[in-house]
């Protein structure tokens, strides 16, 4: 890009200079590619990914998610849904404040290890000794018992169908919160968990959808 002005070391005015662009971050290659050996090769690519997205994220393409998580921040502080409150306030933190690195260890670890609680706390009963081998046999046999059974399998796997759901389709979890405020303010609801109500939605979309 050309400007006019007084170019270096030159007194006629009015003559054309440079002016330096900002190049981003990934269009800049450490090295040659036919001077890097194939681990170096490979660690340039991922460097230049990495930058990449940086970059994009920094260039505010992410505004609408942010707008997204806004939204669910209110929603869910109305519905008085405070898990999902919580969860968007922090992801909006993390999305504003915090390094692409980490938003980039959430992706990868925060399914497993929600899964994982949620199975010790389900598990807590037999570690403190409130239920025992004998009780808990009992209980199965029992109609309340095999009802409760049947009931835990099936929401279990509406649960997987919601986890599948949100991952190809995150959009949804928007219209569920949404839902669940409006069931709290007009029906006297309680706010449940996502993940059955993403495995209704995921079932009936499967019915209904092409």
């Amino acid at each position: 890009m050309f400007t006019r002005g007084r170019a270096a070391g030159s007194h006629r005015p009015g003559s054309l200079r440079a002016v330096p662009q900002a190049t981003p971050p990934h269009h800049r290659f450490p090295a040659p590619v036919s001077a890097l050996t194939i681990p170096e090769t490979c660690r340039a690519s991922q460097e230049w990914r990495r930058a990449h997205i940086d970059w994009k994220r920094r260039e505010g393409r992410p505004v609408e998610g942010k707008l997204v998580l806004l939204v669910l921040v209110a929603a869910g502080l109305l519905g008085r849904n405070d898990l999902v409150a919580t969860a968007a306030a922090a992801l909006l933190i993390f999305a504003t404040l915090g390094p692409a690195s980490v938003l980039d260890f959430l992706e990868e670890y925060t399914l497993s290890l929600g899964i994982l609680l949620l199975l010790i706390s389900l598990l807590l009963p037999f570690a403190r000794g409130h239920l025992g081998l004998a009780q808990a046999a009992v209980q199965m046999v029992s109609l309340p018992g095999l009802v409760a059974v049947v009931v835990g399998a099936l929401s279990a796997w509406l649960a997987a169908q919601g986890v599948n759901l949100l991952q190809h389709r995150p959009e949804t979890m928007l219209g569920m919160v949404m839902g669940s405020v409006m069931g709290v303010l007009w029906l006297e609801g309680i706010p449940a968990g996502p993940l059955v109500a993403a495995g209704l939605a995921a079932v009936l979309l499967r019915f209904l959808g092409p």
